[in-house]
């Protein structure tokens, strides 16, 4: 069985338009060429929550920002030394990430986060063929579904789950 998270381009993807809005910059400008700090720095950030906070791969942080891997190695690398030093990133960090989990509950019991599914009607479908693994904090559910019915439980998951922070994976 292989295992895929279907949420993480749309976590930092998510991050990043929160580092734009927080540090005052335009829509999609964390994804250009430019190296000035202004930008750089909400980047870095961005790439750093991913990391740390959420466990995203490198590979997948690089291919949202539109940067090499090593790149994301490099912020990862320097990210204690600037937090720890470097006031200014340490502001950005801070706003960023509290902006990010500001109203988003991170935590659920398991019998409520299925009660949750279950009140948004996603059932699990007979004769399964893909399985939709649901995590919200320590709470862990999986959900059957079909190669037919896939996207729409997914987006039901989703839109379910919209005020929890989460993640999902696919195990095929």
């Amino acid at each position: 069985m292989k295992k895929i998270a279907i949420t993480d381009k749309e976590v930092v993807k998510n991050i990043c338009n929160i580092a734009t809005e927080v540090c005052g910059l335009r829509k999609g400008i964390l994804t250009t060429r430019t190296r000035f700090r202004e930008i750089h720095i909400p980047r870095m950030v961005v790439s750093n929550i991913s990391l740390v906070e959420k466990g995203i791969h490198y590979n997948t942080i690089a291919e949202v920002l539109k940067r090499h891997r090593s790149s994301i190695y490099y912020y990862e690398k320097y990210h204690e030394i600037y937090y720890s030093h470097w006031d200014h990133y340490r502001r950005i960090y801070n706003k960023v990430y509290n902006a990010y989990t500001d109203g988003k509950k991170a935590q659920l019991k398991e019998v409520d986060l299925k009660d949750l599914l279950k009140d948004a009607e996603i059932f699990n479908r007979k004769d399964p063929q893909v399985f939709i693994d649901v995590l919200v904090g320590e709470a862990s559910t999986s959900i059957k579904s079909t190669y037919k019915d896939f996207t729409a439980d997914v987006e039901s998951i989703k839109r379910a789950l919209k005020d929890y922070t989460h993640d999902l994976y696919i195990n095929l």
